[in-house]
């Protein structure tokens, strides 16, 4: 196919690429609109909690330097 070709196609159109393969041009199967999966149901999915933990930044302690013998200090 050529280029213009290619941006001439229908929506309705996919053309699909594969290595090693020969470039193969077919209609798209867009599940949701097909009568058969409408009506086929999966459970809900399990997907887990997260939890969102705020920690306060010490300002201070950024700049603490720490001594020798045991006693902070400020830089």
């Amino acid at each position: 196919m050529r280029p213009e070709q290619i941006m001439k196609m229908s929506m309705d159109n996919a053309l699909i690429i594969r290595t090693g393969h020969s470039p193969v041009k077919e209609g798209q199967y867009i599940w949701y609109k097909e009568p058969d999966m409408k009506n086929l149901v999966f459970a809900p999915s399990n997907v887990p909690i997260q939890s969102i933990e705020i920690v306060g930044f010490d300002h201070e302690a950024k700049f603490k330097k720490k001594s020798t013998n045991g006693d902070d200090e400020l830089l």
